[in-house]
């Protein structure tokens, strides 16, 4: 399973350069080396946030609004989603950086548009991990 999901980032990690490789008229390899990078700060919060669990378990606490409704919270829930959307905007800003920087003003637009899916879908697989089976996108439960 490892194997394949390694297989898989680095299917869509190259799939991704390629189309953005074509727009500028650049080789592969060198939209490689500019971009490679990018995806390591959502893998590394995403990984954070993984074993977040195994660290804290299912942490939830209560919260009592004027005596009449009660939030229940899981803080487990909340850190890993901080953690996802803190990696994931990251990603995305240094994406939008080297392309600022290394790609021509008619094909930025372009390129961003290509090279921001790789990391949706990352966030996207990420979150569904940590909500499977319950409130998909909300942290606490009702």
């Amino acid at each position: 399973m490892f194997a394949i999901s390694i297989f898989f980032a680095l299917s869509l990690n190259f799939i991704s350069n390629y189309f953005t490789a074509s727009i500028s008229k650049n080789t592969t390899i060198e939209h490689l080396q500019h971009f490679g990078y990018t995806l390591l700060p959502l893998a590394l919060c995403g990984y954070i946030a993984l074993k977040f669990m195994e660290v804290f378990g299912d942490a939830r606490w209560s919260l009592m609004l004027f005596n009449i409704f009660e939030i229940n919270l899981n803080f487990t829930k909340i850190i890993q989603l901080i953690m996802v959307v803190t990696g994931f905007f990251i990603t995305e800003h240094l994406i939008y950086k080297i392309i600022q920087n290394k790609i021509g003003k008619e094909e930025q637009f372009r390129t961003f548009a290509i090279q921001g899916v790789v990391p949706l879908i990352f966030f996207v697989l990420y979150i569904s991990l940590f909500y499977k089976g319950t409130s998909f996108l909300l942290p606490w439960e009702a």
